[in-house]
C-alpha cells in the first residue's frame, strides 16, 4: 500500500482505522445486544472490511462472525465475541518494533 500511496498516507489511514476501531469496540462493549442488533451488524460489517484492508484476517473473521450472527447471538455469546474482537485488535496494536507489518497501528 505504501508503494502506491506513500508512507504518510498509509500512516494517516492507519490512524483513522485505529480511532474508528476503538470507537466501534467501545460501542460493542457498552451496548446492550437487544437494543441495537442492526447497528451492531452494520458496525461489524465495517470493521470486517477495514480489518481485511490491513491484513488483520483473524479480526476480520471475528467481525464477520458478529455481523452474520448479530440477530441470533445471546448476551453471553455477544460478550465472548466482542471480547475476542478486543483481544485480536489489542494484539495487532502491539506488533513489535522492527517489523514492517502493523507497526503503524499506534495512535502515538
Amino acid at each position: 500500500m505504501a508503494d502506491e500511496i506513500g508512507a504518510e498516507a498509509v500512516e494517516e489511514i492507519a490512524k483513522v482505522f485505529v480511532r474508528d476501531t476503538e470507537t466501534r469496540l467501545k460501542m460493542f462493549e457498552s451496548t446492550a445486544l437487544d437494543s441495537a442488533r442492526d447497528t451492531i451488524q452494520r458496525e461489524a460489517h465495517s470493521l470486517k472490511s477495514a480489518a481485511g484492508t490491513f491484513g488483520l484476517f483473524e479480526l476480520a473473521d471475528a467481525a464477520r462472525e458478529l455481523e452474520n450472527n448479530a440477530h441470533e447471538l445471546d448476551a453471553t455469546g455477544y460478550r465472548t465475541l466482542t471480547g475476542r474482537l478486543r483481544s485480536l485488535f489489542d494484539q495487532a496494536r502491539t506488533v513489535g518494533a522492527g517489523t514492517d507489518q502493523l507497526i503503524l497501528l499506534t495512535t502515538g
